[in-house]
């Protein structure tokens, strides 16, 4: 796995590109190239069944498969969104009897690419078990594959009427994963096996800022009241004439307009799941093997006319697995990482989790591995120059996590593990009240008339 502080160095180094997205005066809409619905969706299956008798002997083989790529670019008012998925999957098998003897099995092989304006998420799976009795050989193998890039860039000017809010946010995704087993069995054995995995990048569209501009719809008309001789309504009370209020006394000086901050999306995470389990009989075997993961990226930048926010985040999440089992045995694991940064109202958290288990019998093995990683950095400024008075604030935080773990179990085994960390930066700008500071007066430019004495 990349360390966090590297992709932090290089987050900063990619806010030096120029956005290639036109300045719009509005907040653009978020383009979404896949609104609803998987991108790619890649279904494999397999299934034979030969029984023979006396004499007769029988060979059979197979095999089916499939590939996608979807490659899309959409451009809107202050915009551009590019998506780049690929998938592919497939099962084959191959079967021999002779004599008295039966071989049965069935598989499938699953690849699924999902977009959204939420995030964007990898699955893959295989699936396959099989019977041999008396000289019958069977043979399988499946895989799954499949893998997203998806990169957003923003560029717009917001107002509320009274202020310009310059906004400009980069969202970069990179989420993989691949599951594949190998089954066989001979005469009197069997084999079951099932393998998934998946990968989901959590990053919600656009940030909103809470100072939007005002509504352009005019106000509706009171609705009228018609007088009804059958039910006449009592005419309303004068309603006395409000004094006039005394216009308010102008400010010292203007109040600052404090930045606005980037508003917090839900979260940006990265989660890598997978569970295995296999189990064989007599002279059966299988291999399984998995890997997922995913890499996500977000900058932030908001600048105001008193001040600006920036911020950046790296979040990483990947799973491992591998079991295999011969003759009589039996495995069965699952793992978890996951890694997220939230921003609240009242600072930045950024949290790391892993965890997993896992059982073995018999001649069986199995091996896992989990890592995550993420970080952050926030700047928050806010500079105002008035007539004699100079006012300047600047916050700043940062904060890494990253948790793993490895884990092996083989013949009678089993294990279990939980892994936690996290680091929360509640990060404020003081509150600033100009009725309180006192401007000095400018010293006189002019020197005070001479005085003549007078003679007694």
């Amino acid at each position: 796995m990349v360390s966090a502080s590297l992709l932090l160095l290089c987050a900063a180094a990619a806010s030096a590109v120029p956005l290639k997205a036109t300045v719009s005066t509005t907040s653009p809409s978020t383009p979404s190239p896949s609104p609803s619905g998987p991108v790619i969706d890649i279904d494999s299956k397999l299934a034979s069944a030969v029984v023979t008798g006396g004499g007769a002997q029988v060979t059979t083989s197979g095999g089916t498969s499939g590939a996608a790529s979807v490659t899309t670019t959409v451009r809107g008012p202050g915009s551009v969104s590019t998506l780049t998925a690929v998938g592919q999957g497939g099962i084959s098998g191959s079967s021999a009897t002779a004599g008295n003897s039966a071989s049965l099995q069935k598989g499938r092989s699953k690849t699924v690419v999902e977009a959204t304006t939420e995030g964007t998420q990898v699955k893959t799976g295989t699936q396959g078990k099989g019977i041999t009795s008396g000289e019958a050989v069977a043979n399988q193998k499946a895989g799954a594959e499949g893998g997203a890039q998806r990169v957003e860039a923003v560029k717009y000017v917001e107002s509320d009427g009274k202020n310009l809010y310059k906004v400009e946010k980069v969202d970069r995704t990179a989420v993989k994963s691949a599951s594949g087993h190998e089954a066989s069995s001979r005469r009197f054995g069997t084999f079951n096996v099932l393998n998934l995995g998946s990968t989901a990048i959590n990053n919600p569209g656009l940030i909103a800022l809470p100072a939007q501009a005002p509504s352009s719809e005019p106000e509706p008309e009171p609705t009228p009241v018609y007088w009804n001789p059958k039910n006449p309504q009592p005419e309303p009370e004068p309603q006395p004439e409000p004094h006039p209020q005394p216009e308010p006394e102008p400010e010292p000086h203007p109040k600052p307009t404090k930045p606005v901050a980037p508003q917090p999306k839900k979260e940006l995470s990265s989660e890598s799941k997978a569970k295995q389990a296999g189990k064989t009989t007599g002279l059966g075997a299988v291999s399984s093997t998995g890997a997922t993961q995913g890499a996500a990226q977000s900058q932030t930048s908001v600048e105001t006319p008193n001040g600006s926010a920036k911020q950046a985040a790296v979040v990483n999440s990947g799973v491992g697995l591998t079991g295999v089992s011969s003759g009589t045995g039996l495995f069965n694991q699952k793992a978890h990482g996951k890694t997220a940064v939230t921003r609240t109202g009242e600072g930045i958290d950024v949290t790391s989790i892993s965890s997993g288990l896992g059982e073995t019998d018999g001649a069986a093995g199995s091996i896992q591995s989990v890592a995550t990683n993420g970080g952050f950095t926030a700047v928050d400024t806010l500079n105002l120059k008035l007539p004699g008075l100079d006012l300047g604030s600047k916050a700043k935080a940062s904060g890494t996590s990253s948790s793993g773990h490895k884990a092996s179990s083989s013949g009678p085994g089993r294990f279990i593990t939980s892994n936690e960390v996290g680091t929360e930066i509640k990060l404020t700008t003081p509150e600033l009240d100009l009725e309180t500071i006192h401007v000095p007066l400018p010293a006189p430019t002019t020197k005070p008339p001479k005085v003549k004495r007078g003679k007694w």
